[in-house]
C-alpha cells in the first residue's frame, strides 16, 4: 500500500498479489466497503479513473502484483481539514468483480466527503509502489 497527496487529492495505491499457484486475470472495477472499527459499510464510487491515474488489466502469474488506485478530494468542503465523522474510514475491503473473491486492506484511512474514485484493477508498464 503506498500514499499519495497533491492538490487537494489523496491517491491510495493497494498492492494485489497472486499468491495462487496458476495465473489469474485481474481487471474491471471492483466493489469497495469501508472499514470503521468492527462495522462495514458499502461505499459509493462516484467516478472510475482516478487523478492517479487507470490501470490495465493484466494478467498475473504465481506471485505477481497488480494494483488498485483509490482517490479521495479533501478539499471540497466546510469540513476541510477536519474528517467528519461517517465520512472517514481506517480501512478498505476490495469485493472482485464477478465473485473472483476479497482483499481485506486494514489500517489505510481516508475520507469520502467530497468523493471516492477507482481504477480497474491492473498494471501499467510506468507504474511503481513504493514502500511495499
Amino acid at each position: 500500500m503506498s500514499n499519495q497527496v497533491a492538490t487537494g487529492h489523496v491517491m491510495v495505491t493497494v498492492a494485489i498479489t497472486n499468491v495462487g499457484t496458476t495465473s489469474c486475470e485481474l481487471g474491471g472495477y471492483p466493489n469497495l466497503i469501508g472499514l470503521r472499527g468492527a462495522r462495514q459499510f458499502k461505499l459509493r464510487i462516484t467516478g472510475h479513473g482516478t487523478n492517479g491515474g487507470n490501470l490495465l488489466p493484466t494478467t498475473l502469474a504465481p506471485r505477481m502484483s497488480g494494483a488498485l488506485i483509490v482517490g479521495t478530494d479533501d478539499m471540497c468542503s466546510p469540513y476541510y481539514g477536519v474528517i467528519p465523522p461517517g465520512h472517514a474510514y481506517l480501512g478498505v475491503i476490495v469485493v472482485l468483480p464477478q465473485g473472483a473473491g476479497w482483499i481485506r486492506v486494514p489500517d489505510v484511512s481516508f475520507d469520502t466527503t467530497c468523493g471516492l474514485t477507482e481504477s480497474q484493477l491492473g498494471w501499467r508498464n510506468n507504474f511503481s509502489i513504493e514502500g511495499v
